[in-house]
């Protein structure tokens, strides 16, 4: 990590890579365009995420498992898809997907 990562991991929020070992990777536009798949990536302040006692935020992104809708949960959040309304909650502990 360095300053022109802001001393945090970023990946892809579509894809999953992880950003900061792509060739030329910075934080200082705001935004990121992922060498693996295109996606324009918020990598602004704004999109650091701390916890409560600023401890990182345990943050997933998963796949609907309706439909192949990406999306992003965190911690033990509820989802629900924006393409197919499917809800249910990600699961850390077993690293899965729980159906309500």
């Amino acid at each position: 990590m360095s300053i022109y990562d802001k001393n945090c991991d970023w990946y892809c929020d579509n894809c999953d890579a992880h950003l900061n070992n792509q060739c030329g990777f910075n934080t200082l536009f705001g935004h990121w365009t992922c060498t693996k798949c295109g996606w324009d990536n918020d990598v602004s302040d704004s999109n650091i995420l701390f916890g409560e006692e600023e401890e990182f935020v345990r943050l997933a992104y998963i796949v609907c498992p309706h439909c192949a809708a990406h999306m992003q949960t965190y911690d033990s959040e509820y989802f629900k898809c924006p393409d197919c309304g499917c809800s249910g909650r990600y699961d850390y502990d077993s690293d899965s997907l729980i159906e309500d």
